[in-house]
């Protein structure tokens, strides 16, 4: 007997094989060590530097295929071990902020529509774990690891990065910069 499914589900497996496909690990938001990578630098006179910011869910699952560990923040490293595909990326960050904390300078990423309910499901199924975010500007870097301790229903992620207040000026020019050209 066929099933009215079986052209669907192949498909699914086509669109997922090509997805996994498309992955490389030497990606610095993907790799293990997260090096810089050797950036194209902007072009003069346009003003339009781009940053990626993708956000990766802590897994305790261990398997090199799917998951990574990672070192986050340079003065006193953590290893998180995080899921390989990000749960969160720039297309679902609507404007960035730098804002002044007790801790020193934050970052405040403020997500669209379909980020912030990505988000609220997130910090909901996964409370308790930590979210790996990346970014890659001029160079490429961990940013930090913060604990999803409470549902986040809002679209807000605030959390103190490790970069300088230059970088975090590049990071917030590139997202916002890559956020309008999304609208």
């Amino acid at each position: 007997m066929k099933s009215a499914f079986t052209p669907f589900n192949s498909f699914l497996l086509c669109v997922a094989m090509a997805g996994a496909a498309c992955m490389t690990p030497d990606d610095p938001l993907v790799s293990k060590t997260a090096k810089a990578p050797s950036p194209t630098p902007p072009k003069k006179g346009r003003g339009k530097e781009a940053a990626l910011v993708r956000i990766y869910v802590e897994t305790m699952e261990v398997d090199p295929a799917r998951t990574q560990p990672v070192s986050v923040y340079r003065d006193n490293p953590i290893t998180v071990n995080l899921d390989k595909l990000p749960v969160l990326n720039e297309a679902h960050i609507a404007a960035a902020e730098v804002l002044q904390s007790d801790e020193g300078l934050a970052l405040k990423l403020i997500l669209n529509t379909q980020g912030a309910w990505l988000l609220d499901s997130l910090s909901v199924s996964q409370r308790g774990k930590r979210i790996g975010i990346a970014a890659r500007w001029k160079e490429g870097r961990w940013l930090g690891a913060p604990r999803l301790n409470r549902r986040i229903s809002d679209g807000v992620i605030v959390f103190v990065p490790d970069a300088t207040p230059e970088e975090l000026d590049w990071i917030v020019k590139g997202v916002n910069n890559l956020a309008n050209k999304n609208k």
